[in-house]
């Protein structure tokens, strides 16, 4: 039977190099993003389907789930890879705009894996998580970003326990450090840790390039 892939957070970088590495393993491939445009030549390059869903809109992160869901067939993978690039210490950080990021940072992962999880359930599928080391090792900087790096690798965690016994393999690729061409850590490194993750149905890779 033929896989399926969806990937929320599918823009340059990290996503798009997982949709790329997935594929080249026989996955059909859905990538959804905030701003269309941005992935609709990828999709077509990779024979797959292009959404649009912010993903602080969790009715919005459903429909992308079940619509996915009808035009593949069902999902095999579920990729959660949003986090929203706010670098202010948290002391600057209002209240709002802490849980306004934690939406999209930690709640639309929730909405997005109940949304998938009857499928996932039925092929005895992976949700796999883009996590950060600020999970691990918060500073002084991106207070609110720490903040959803740890909620989202707990709740990884949590689920991990809870629904491997129904079949249903959940883990993070904890990515300890910035991503880019000329650093260690490359978005392509990334994508072979998530494949790995995948096949090994682990808890968590902390990456480190």
């Amino acid at each position: 039977m033929a896989k399926n892939i969806l990937i929320i957070g599918a823009g340059e970088g990290i996503g798009l190099a997982v949709a790329r590495r997935f594929q080249t393993e026989g996955f059909t491939v859905a990538l959804s993003a905030r701003n269309l445009a941005r992935i609709e030549a990828d999709a077509r390059e990779l024979g797959g389907r292009a959404y649009a869903a912010d993903a602080g809109d969790f009715g919005a992160v459903r429909e992308v789930v079940a619509q996915a869901e009808r035009d593949l067939g069902g999902l095999d993978v579920l990729v959660y890879n949003v986090a929203v690039p706010n670098w202010k210490p948290a002391s600057e950080v209002s209240t709002e705009e802490l849980l306004h990021d934690f939406r999209a940072n930690v709640g639309g992962a929730h909405a997005a894996i109940l949304a998938a999880l009857p499928s996932l359930k039925a092929r005895g599928g992976s949700v796999l998580l883009t996590g950060g080391g600020l999970a691990l090792y918060p500073g002084a900087q991106a207070g609110s970003l720490a903040v959803g790096k740890a909620g989202l690798r707990s709740l990884a965690r949590s689920m991990h326990a809870e629904l491997g016994a129904q079949g249903v393999h959940v883990g993070t690729v904890t990515v300890m450090g910035l991503v880019a061409d000329d650093q260690p850590i490359t978005a392509a490194g990334v994508a072979d840790a998530f494949w790995t993750l995948y096949q090994e149905r682990g808890a968590e890779v902390q990456y480190r390039g």
